[in-house]
């Protein structure tokens, strides 16, 4: 008589994930997706592998199995639909599919979900406006938001690009300002940045970057905009200065070697108008 093979349990919801997560750092999203629906024939009521599951099939392209998966609520426990994280994805995916219906009765799903109405729901709120035009009232909501919406670098960046595109920069500009003094990350500082050059407003840039300079000297992005606005200021001696020492902590980057002989050929031009 032999023994039976010793059946292992399944892995459990953290094991799958980590899988999940290996396999998308590595960029084998099909791989990870297996796992997903693997996990899910073991796990069958864990709200973050459907979520993973989701997830996938967006990143993937596979627009209209992600949309089937969003609609069929039936399929999905109360458990997954239950969750901000999830409402969102499902938003997102009815947005793709231009459903605006569907991704409304999403947002109110979501915003009973999140009474606080949190990052999430301010995030697909941004998308709706900015998808469909609706933008007055949703500005006027964002509006009294800036404090919560200021802690959220990417956030900050989509709302202050819905203000921007609805002619109100200024606004726009503050809540950058606010989002930078709490926390002066590379990403909101090339967002404000970049806001103040689409606004022509060149000294407000060379401002902004002076009162940082080291997140300026460590990011190659933050350098070419700082010296762009040298050159559009007309200020090509000083920013030769700056430059020279830019192309040396960043000798890979093209924009700064074309900068560097931008105000390089302009601090000349104006050494030989002197010499005259």
């Amino acid at each position: 008589m032999t023994d039976k093979p010793r059946q292992t349990d399944a892995p459990t919801e953290s094991e799958y994930r980590e899988q999940i997560l290996h396999l998308m750092r590595n960029g084998d999203l099909d791989k990870a997706l297996a796992v997903a629906e693997l996990g899910l024939t073991h796990r069958r009521y864990n709200e973050r592998l459907w979520q993973a599951k989701l997830n996938l099939l967006r990143k993937l392209r596979r627009f209209e199995e992600a949309f089937a998966l969003a609609k069929d609520t039936g399929k999905l426990t109360t458990k997954a639909q239950a969750t901000p994280y999830f409402q969102k994805l499902a938003f997102d995916t009815y947005m793709d599919a231009g459903d605006v219906d569907g991704a409304r009765e999403r947002l109110d799903l979501l915003a009973g979900l999140d009474p606080g109405k949190g990052p999430q729901y301010m995030a697909c709120l941004v998308r709706l406006a900015a998808e469909t035009g609706d933008v007055a009232s949703t500005l006027d909501e964002l509006r009294l938001r800036f404090d919560d919406i200021a802690e959220k670098g990417g956030l900050s960046l989509l709302v202050a690009e819905l203000f921007e595109a609805a002619g109100q920069g200024d606004v726009a500009v503050a809540l950058l300002r606010q989002a930078v003094a709490h926390d002066p990350s590379e990403q909101v500082l090339v967002g404000l940045a970049r806001l103040l050059r689409r606004l022509e407003d060149e000294p407000a840039i060379a401002d902004l970057l002076d009162d940082h300079p080291e997140a300026v000297d460590g990011s190659s992005s933050l350098m070419a905009i700082r010296l762009s606005a040298y050159e559009a200021m007309e200020e090509a001696d000083a920013g030769l200065t700056v430059a020279e020492k830019a192309v040396v902590d960043h000798p890979a980057s093209a924009p700064l070697h074309r900068l560097y002989w931008a105000l390089l050929d302009a601090s000349k031009g104006r050494e030989s108008v002197k010499t005259v």
